[in-house]
């Protein structure tokens, strides 16, 4: 996995689960997390296309002004991955996610909810946008479309159905056509697999 948070692979085909896949290995001796600092979640942010260069730029000189606000958006913002983890992680093992946890999907979007408006995309629909020019910004603003995203997954029924990659517990929409995809990468963790078979039946024999 690169450590370099603006090249962190984004398999999950949505950018909630992405965000989710922000930390590898959770719970193990090897866990890994991308998201260390406000710094950090502004990186994947702008790198995902959720934030602007300009919205990015006026962010870290307010977070660097004021980093106890930056400290505070970051705790929200990895209580919102970890509850995507969660939901997510329940639904791709064919489980009901635990009502508190679909509350907090919740709370968060009408929290990203208040901050938007809407404006006229070229094809005639409407997205919710948070550009605006108060000052200082508000740090929250990277989570809010994650949020939104991941609500809205949950709204409808899923076409494809959700994984969790077996070795380093990335989440993904599995978009192949028996739906047959099992890990985050075939070349990362699918490679890691089959390179541990291969030396089980190795010394086996």
């Amino acid at each position: 996995m690169a450590k370099d948070i603006t090249k962190l692979e984004r398999v999950g085909a949505h950018p909630a689960l992405d965000f989710a896949n922000t930390v590898s290995w959770r719970g193990t001796a090897r866990a890994a997390e991308y998201l260390r600092n406000y710094d950090a979640l502004l990186a994947w942010s702008k790198a995902a296309g959720l934030v602007s260069h300009r919205e990015a730029r006026r962010l870290r000189r307010a977070s660097a002004h004021d980093k106890r606000r930056a400290a505070a958006a970051l705790r929200r913002a990895l209580t919102l991955r970890e509850t995507i983890f969660l939901v997510g992680s329940t639904l791709a093992r064919d489980a009901v996610p635990p009502r508190a946890a679909v509350a907090r999907v919740h709370a968060a979007r009408l929290a990203a909810l208040a901050h938007a408006r809407l404006v006229p995309t070229p094809r005639g629909a409407w997205t919710p946008t948070w550009r605006s020019r108060a000052a200082p910004p508000d740090l929250d603003r990277p989570w809010w479309p994650v949020a939104l995203a991941f609500a809205s997954l949950l709204e409808e029924p899923l076409p494809y159905p959700l994984g969790i990659c077996p070795d380093c517990s990335w989440l993904f929409i599995d978009r192949t056509h028996n739906r047959s995809r099992r890990w985050c990468s075939s070349g990362d963790c699918g490679n890691r697999a089959r390179g541990r078979r291969f030396r089980v039946r190795h010394r086996s024999r």
